[in-house]
């Protein structure tokens, strides 16, 4: 694998072709403002500062092709994506163009496995993951 192949890493784990390429990223950011009651007026609202932001990145594997997975290792990605997640600690994100998006929590991690063949193995391999902003630097 080359950095050109490298759509976005979390931690250790590299999103790429020959791991899991995701299909579409999923930026969910809010922006937190609570209302303050007035007497005989209209509510204002005050700005409270930046809220949660998510990101959902949904993909699919195809771990039977020797061209992207010539280790035969493609149906192991959704599992070390679980295991990044179990470890409990928030990972470093940067886009494949080097660009810095700080410290991430994985949330979820879904997998779908369709068109089982010889012993369960499947011949396709949705996944979902969800991450959300740590909110600083950790420990």
């Amino acid at each position: 694998m080359t950095s050109s192949d490298v759509l976005m890493q979390l931690g250790d784990y590299v999103f790429s072709v020959p791991t899991a390429a995701y299909q579409t990223l999923r930026l969910h950011a809010e922006y937190r403002w609570v209302q303050q009651d007035r007497l005989a007026t209209m509510p204002a609202q005050q700005w409270l500062g930046p809220g949660r932001q998510e990101i959902t990145l949904p993909g699919i594997i195809y771990p039977h092709d020797a061209t992207l997975y010539p280790d035969g290792q493609g149906w192991r990605q959704v599992a070390l994506m679980r295991d990044a997640a179990s470890v409990g600690e928030p990972l470093m994100l940067v886009s494949g163009l080097g660009e810095v998006w700080g410290w991430w929590c994985i949330t979820e991690v879904e997998e779908t496995r369709s068109g089982p063949t010889w012993r369960s193995l499947a011949r396709k391999i949705d996944f979902r993951l969800v991450i959300v902003s740590y909110g600083g630097e950790p420990r």
